[in-house]
């Protein structure tokens, strides 16, 4: 059941309350007059959610959409397992492969972060393999564009 009561009503409530502004000026109500909007949108939001409680209820959680396995060229197949190798070496040995074939763009800059990881040269990888994993990279990622 919705709020009955008007504007005015909840105002006199509140000035016979004492309640007093914490603004560093007057209003005339001794009332702040957004603090009383947001209050009147509050009990009405509080009375609407009461009578309809199926409708603001906890939402059921939505099954995730299975996103398709992209479709490599050789290239693109050899770039993908270079960058998937290089990022389950950062891992361990252990650890699920941070790159499955149907990748999005945040688990693609994932992988790569951590298989630039292991092929730095300032962490004991070379230059070569470096280059390798960041060319890798600019192919998955034309590939992620170029399906988008």
């Amino acid at each position: 059941m919705l709020n009955t009561r008007s504007f005015s009503q909840i105002l006199e409530e509140f000035s016979d309350a004492g309640v007093t502004s914490s603004a560093p000026f007057e209003y005339e109500s001794h009332c702040e007059p957004a603090g009383l909007a947001e209050l009147t949108v509050l009990v009405n939001l509080r009375a609407t959610r009461a009578a309809h409680p199926s409708v603001y209820g906890k939402r059921k959680a939505q099954p995730s959409a299975v996103r398709p396995a992209h479709r490599f060229e050789a290239p693109e197949q050899e770039a993908f397992e270079l960058l998937q190798h290089y990022a389950r070496l950062a891992c361990g040995a252990g650890a699920e492969p941070l790159l499955n074939s149907n990748f999005n763009g945040a688990e693609l800059k994932r992988a790569y972060r951590q298989a630039v990881k292991q092929a730095h040269p300032d962490r004991g990888g070379s230059s070569e393999s470096f280059l390798r994993v960041r060319r890798s990279y600019q192919i998955l990622l034309a590939l992620l564009t170029k399906v988008s």
